[in-house]
């Protein structure tokens, strides 16, 4: 996992560009948080289309409008990533790639992270599916220090989770265990009845 930050006065002009130009038109969107006025929440997935998620290009004339209508954001977020191509082509062993973004009061941060093919272990479930619960990650990323791989396998009729991710530390286990429930939130959306487990993996590693 890769962190950068940018400060003013280069985030204004880099907001512009990201909201007006075709900077990152070609990504796809996982989802995009707006808070601002109120609370507004945006889902980058497809339903019923070839493409699983939406590219920033389809989203951004919706975001341009949803801040026009309330006010400069004092917080938003968006979780970019490549398509299984794109990816596969920038690094064989990558089955996703993601670039979350946060604008913070001024302030910009970027996390880069992978998802390896080499942690998906079984074919328990098709690779769409993989990909979905990899996405459920970038729902804590603010909270981890890393993030490893996805494994899943089957007993019965129940379906176990396991993500693997790294902590800092010195993180108590309360937001840990906030952390653990978000995801399982998130896996039990895509999978009804399967159990989850976060595995502790190195702080670091990613």
């Amino acid at each position: 996992m890769l962190a950068l930050a940018m400060d003013e006065p280069a985030v204004r002009g880099f907001m512009n560009r990201l909201l007006r130009e075709e900077l990152f038109d070609l990504f796809e969107v996982r989802s995009v948080e707006i808070n601002a006025l109120t609370r507004v929440d945006i889902s980058g997935e497809l339903a019923g289309e070839e493409r699983s998620y939406a590219t920033w290009a389809r989203l951004r004339p919706l975001v341009m409008s949803v801040i026009k209508l309330h006010q400069m954001p004092r917080h938003m977020k968006i979780i970019f990533s490549c398509d299984g191509e794109t990816a596969a082509a920038i690094h064989s062993n990558a089955s996703a790639l993601f670039l979350n973004m946060v604008y913070e009061n001024g302030s910009l941060t970027f996390t880069a992270a992978t998802a390896q093919k080499q942690f998906m272990m079984d074919k328990t479930l098709d690779e769409k599916t993989q990909l979905q619960l990899v996405g459920c990650v970038s729902k804590i990323w603010d909270d981890i220090d890393g993030f490893h791989g996805v494994r899943t396998r089957r007993s019965g009729h129940i379906i176990y989770v396991d993500l693997l991710v790294s902590f800092d530390g010195n993180k108590p286990y309360a937001e840990i265990f906030k952390a653990y429930k978000t995801l399982d939130r998130a896996v039990k959306e895509i999978l009804p009845g399967s159990e989850t487990a976060i595995v502790i993996g190195e702080a670091g590693s990613g």
